[in-house]
C-alpha cells in the first residue's frame, strides 16, 4: 500500500486498499469460502466510515465514492 516510505496514507486510505483487495479475493473464491475476507473487509472499513461521521459527512455516500477510487487503482484516497 506504501509505494514512497516518507509518506505514509491517511484517512482511512490503507484500511479502505485493503478492504477492496479482500473483497476482490472474496469475489473469486467458491461459495461461502469468500465469507471470512468479506466480513473482514466491512470490519477495516469501520474506520474510515468513523471519520466521515465524526466529521459530519455522508458515511454511505463518501464511502461509495471511496470504494470506487480504490477499485480504480487510487489507493493513496482517503476521507
Amino acid at each position: 500500500v506504501v509505494f514512497n516510505p516518507i509518506l505514509a496514507p491517511g484517512g482511512g486510505a490503507t484500511e479502505m486498499a485493503i478492504s477492496v483487495a479482500l473483497n476482490e479475493k472474496a469475489k473469486s473464491l467458491p461459495g461461502v469460502a469468500g465469507a471470512p475476507y468479506r466480513a473482514i473487509a466491512d470490519a477495516l472499513e469501520v474506520i474510515p466510515r468513523t471519520l466521515v461521521t465524526n466529521a459530519g459527512g455522508k458515511a454511505i455516500r463518501t464511502l461509495t465514492e471511496l470504494r470506487a477510487k480504490h477499485a480504480e487503482g487510487q489507493h493513496t484516497f482517503g476521507v
